[in-house]
């Protein structure tokens, strides 16, 4: 096994770890540390502040985010009877991915609105005698538009199940493959990870140095204060630098999954992992065309069967259903470790699904030009003449063995071992 099969080994084993057995126990245990914030948050004491209302709405939606999350397991587990299965893809198709989106941007706009009230007290603005504020209102329109605003991704991935299996997978509707989809897609994500966040994050940097200022004018006067107000100015100071430093962190974090989601969908960052050596990458820029195959192993001389076929992607939901459609349950699976499905390495020989490409790729190279639209045609030509050809030479073999392959006895007294004559050349 080579060093990049046991990277791979490792990263899947890592990815297994932290996905089944580190996350959930997470946020399991944030979950009860909302439900306690909430139940702090719901006494007659609190809730005589208004703005303690929007707090314990923000720890009920962070409760609900964090215990969707701590059933992680089921869709990155390596067992595919648990994750395969049409419960797990609808949780995590409607639950882990539209719902906790939904309350994931629902929570940084209570955020945001309990930062502007702090600064409308902060500057003397009494907001309810210039703006009547219904807070039902104000909570149902919030969360109308979270779930408008995330309504779109709905139709960018579906269920569907896997032929010849009782398993399903999340893959690309139509309107995800178009390029209207993958807009869409990359702008929900931008939005909540990098606009509405940096808007979060803008608001309280204005929120603290105004109380800085504020801090300042009031030193200059006389000590007229008591001291609780002297606490609650600590208080709101270091929940205004609590936000900053949390919406800042999440901001931080949120960029490299950002990043590699507009690289993979808008900018074809698959075709990136391939170069051509001498040309720098130049042939890249048109259109490729990529090929999956199958080749079946037999013990003996018996050839095996053989698969090739065109897929639009390289993704794992394309790879892996054509395997599920055309390998029995029960196959042992020899990977050449492509990341699409790197799950099934197992440090095998691969030199004969190596060959197949070789010997495939030859038929093009003869033809100097190949309209891309035939490829399977010549695909499906090649296994028909390989096939043909190697029937052929099991006839042969077997027929030579018949007629010319005999043994001879020597009765000498020199030796007593067995000659076979009649070998087939190749």
């Amino acid at each position: 096994m080579n060093i990049s099969q046991d990277n791979k080994i490792l990263s899947d084993v890592l990815r297994e770890i932290s996905w089944t057995y580190i996350l959930p126990p997470i946020c399991f245990t944030t979950s009860l540390t909302q439900f306690i914030n909430i139940l702090i948050f719901s006494t007659k004491t609190l809730r005589k502040d208004p703005l303690n209302k929007y707090l314990m709405l923000h720890s009920i939606v962070n409760f609900l985010y964090v215990l969707l999350c701590s059933f992680s397991f089921l869709i990155r587990c390596s067992n595919k009877n648990i994750c395969s299965t049409l419960s797990a893809k609808i949780y995590e198709f409607y639950y882990f991915n539209y719902l906790t989106s939904v309350l994931g941007i629902y929570a940084i706009l209570i955020e945001i609105f309990l930062s502007l009230e702090r600064y409308f007290i902060i500057i003397n603005f009494d907001v309810k005698k210039k703006i009547k504020i219904n807070p039902f209102l104000l909570i149902l329109s919030l969360s109308s538009f979270c779930f408008v605003f995330y309504l779109p991704s709905l139709f960018i991935d579906k269920i569907e199940p896997i032929k010849n299996s009782s398993f399903y997978q999340i893959s690309k509707s139509y309107f995800g493959k178009e390029k209207t989809g993958v807009i869409v897609s990359i702008c929900l994500t931008s939005i909540r990870n990098f606009l509405i966040l940096a808007i979060d994050v803008f608001i309280n940097f204005v929120v603290l140095i105004t109380f800085r200022r504020y801090i300042t004018s009031k030193l200059k006067l006389k000590r007229q204060n008591s001291q609780g107000d002297n606490n609650e100015d600590k208080i709101n100071k270091n929940m205004t630098k609590m936000i900053i430093l949390l919406s800042s962190s999440y901001i931080i974090g949120s960029i490299p999954y950002t990043l590699v989601l507009i690289l993979t969908n808008f900018s074809n960052y698959n075709q990136s992992l391939a170069f051509v050596k001498h040309s720098k990458g130049k042939d890249l820029k048109r259109p490729q065309v990529w090929t999956f195959g199958l080749v079946e192993r037999r013990d003996g001389k018996a050839n095996g069967k053989v698969y090739l076929e065109v897929v639009p992607n390289r993704e794992a939901q394309t790879l892996l259903a054509i395997i599920y459609e055309k390998v029995l349950s029960g196959t042992t699976i020899m990977s050449d470790c492509w990341s699409s499905y790197d799950k099934i390495i197992n440090g095998a020989c691969t030199n004969r699904i190596e060959s197949l490409w070789n010997s495939s790729k030859h038929r093009f190279k003869d033809m100097r030009v190949t309209k891309r639209s035939e490829i399977q045609s010549y695909l499906d030509e090649f296994i028909w003449r390989l096939i043909t050809i190697l029937s052929e030479f099991e006839n042969m073999y077997d027929q030579a063995n018949k007629e010319d392959a005999r043994v001879n006895f020597d009765n000498s007294d020199e030796s007593d071992e067995d000659i076979v004559v009649g070998q087939l050349r190749v």
